[in-house]
């Protein structure tokens, strides 16, 4: 009988060893949410709610659903649309955890303000019509994007399905985007004519 007991008592005092390990160790560093600027941070992947980006070689989860402003390298407003893989940009947020950033604000240098006028040679236009490639000087070849808003002005007015050709100097108006070399939200696309440089029909 004194050895029942005996056995209970450590029976009893091992479970409460047990209970006393099992309670969460509370840590004395508990993060504390802060804000951040990132100077440069490359995108490495989107969905519809965050970013997944490259800064200072760490990874960092932006979170983008409470953002309030989205802007292009000269303060122009842009769309979520308006950013891709690679682009390089700026953000300024709050840390809430070490790897998580809520945005605020997010900077896109490698897009140009709205309104950006680029001059080159019509290489291809597509066969639907809704984009053309041109030859940039400054910048390459451009995948140009149009749409219905897109308005374009020929003043050789030679006929055809389409008023550009392979071989047209023009000048596009839109948002240049450097990183991925392509313009989109193309207001205009002016044929220039052989006075200015261009071709003759």
């Amino acid at each position: 009988m004194v050895l029942n007991k005996k056995f209970l008592l450590i029976i009893l005092g091992l479970g409460l060893v047990g209970l006393i390990l099992a309670q969460p160790v509370r840590s004395s560093a508990v993060y504390k949410p802060h804000y951040v600027f990132m100077s440069r941070a490359e995108i490495l992947g989107l969905d519809q709610d965050s970013f997944q980006v490259l800064s200072d070689d760490r990874l960092y989860n932006i979170k983008i659903d409470s953002v309030i402003g989205l802007f292009s390298r000269w303060g122009w407003g842009l769309n979520l649309d308006d950013f891709a893989t690679g682009n390089e940009v700026q953000i300024w947020g709050r840390q809430i955890d070490p790897i998580t950033i809520e945005a605020k604000l997010i900077r896109n240098p490698s897009l140009q303000r709205f309104g950006s006028v680029i001059l080159g040679t019509v290489r291809r236009v597509s066969g639907d019509g809704t984009s053309i490639t041109v030859q940039s000087d400054d910048y390459g070849f451009l995948e140009v994007y149009l749409s219905h808003n897109s308005v374009i002005v020929n003043p050789q007015n030679y006929s055809g399905v389409y008023q550009l050709r392979m071989g047209d100097k023009v000048v596009v108006k839109g948002l240049l985007d450097k990183a991925n070399s392509r313009v989109n939200e193309v207001s205009k696309v002016v044929v220039l004519p052989p006075m200015f440089g261009g071709r003759r029909p």
